[in-house]
């Protein structure tokens, strides 16, 4: 038994190394110029290990978005703070300091090869919005519910979501594209994260049910 466990482990353990080396070249060179052979070398294992761990490359970029996915908002984070006894004023709180802490300091592969999927959506990525990120949303749509008083049907509600989300994707593409001195906000140079926090903030308490 021993030994079996320890041989899933280290196959684990492989299948995220080629995952993690996958996407460091693919956050440097594009899906589209890095090829199976170089992942394998610089992930320390042959060619089949692909094939035994994926099934091809078209598979392993998918699980490495699923992967990504996963890292830059968790389902189980969302479920946290949907079951959390908190107010819905804090839960929203908690959402914006989440989706702060991923657009300022998470500057790994994982988010650029994010990125490179936001400007140039693949069929891959629309693949992992309907099978992961469609879950997210409909728990997302649950904590802004509780927290503006509209219901789920209620056009309104989804306005308050694009419009915490949006400035968000703003300051995402133009940092990491070196444009941060172009962003349309009224913020001096260096306080524009906790300008940004704080006008989401104000701006959603307006978007509250009368």
């Amino acid at each position: 038994m021993k030994e079996k466990r320890t041989i899933r482990q280290d196959g684990h353990k492989t299948k995220i190394t080629i995952l993690q080396w996958a996407g460091r070249l693919i956050a440097e060179k594009g899906f589209d110029s890095v090829t199976s052979k170089e992942i394998c070398e610089k992930a320390g294992v042959n060619q089949a290990a692909v094939k035994y761990h994926f099934g091809s490359r078209e598979d392993l970029y998918f699980s490495l978005l699923k992967y990504v996915h996963n890292r830059l908002i968790s389902m189980e984070k969302l479920q946290e703070i949907h079951e959390s006894p908190l107010s819905g004023d804090e839960k929203m709180e908690q959402i914006v300091n989440f989706l702060t802490e991923n657009v300022f300091h998470k500057k790994d592969w994982e988010m650029t090869v994010w990125i490179r999927e936001l400007m140039n959506p693949s069929e891959t990525v629309r693949k992992i919005i309907k099978e992961a990120g469609l879950p997210k949303i409909s728990l997302a749509v649950k904590i802004f519910s509780e927290y503006t008083g509209y219901g789920e049907d209620d056009p309104r509600l989804y306005s308050a979501m694009l419009a915490t989300v949006a400035p968000f994707n703003l300051v995402l593409l133009a940092s990491h594209n070196g444009l941060e001195k172009e962003i349309p906000l009224p913020v001096q140079k260096g306080d524009i994260e906790k300008t940004l926090k704080k006008t989401i903030l104000q701006n959603l308490k307006t978007m509250k049910k009368k």
